[in-house]
């Protein structure tokens, strides 16, 4: 899961964004891993999320998204595919939904 634009509460990071005056006035439904909720220090902020949003129609294209989920069920036996198939793809397709909303990928 790609999810590293949000700095959680209580982590070093964020203490350290705070401290130097770099978090972004977001309502907390923005603390979503999907929205930028800091001025990176050597990008701008469009940077980062144009940078964030390469990533994730890479990572969640269909292509990768069967790759990752064929050689999921490689490591079952036959027996055992057809009841692993849904966990195997469904995650992917979830991620690649949810960041569609920002984007079309």
């Amino acid at each position: 899961m790609a999810a590293e634009i949000t700095e959680d509460i209580g982590t070093p990071f964020r203490d350290l964004v705070e401290s130097e005056g770099r978090l972004l006035e977001m309502p907390w439904s923005h603390y979503d891993t999907a929205h930028v909720t800091f001025v990176p220090k050597n990008f701008t902020v469009d940077e980062l999320r144009s940078a964030y949003d390469w990533l994730c129609r890479k990572i969640y294209s269909p292509q990768q998204i069967a790759v990752r989920g064929l050689r999921s069920l490689s490591k079952y036996p036959v027996a055992k595919v057809a009841s692993k198939a849904f966990g195997s793809f469904s995650t992917d397709y979830g991620y690649r939904r949810t960041y569609a909303f920002r984007n079309d990928i």
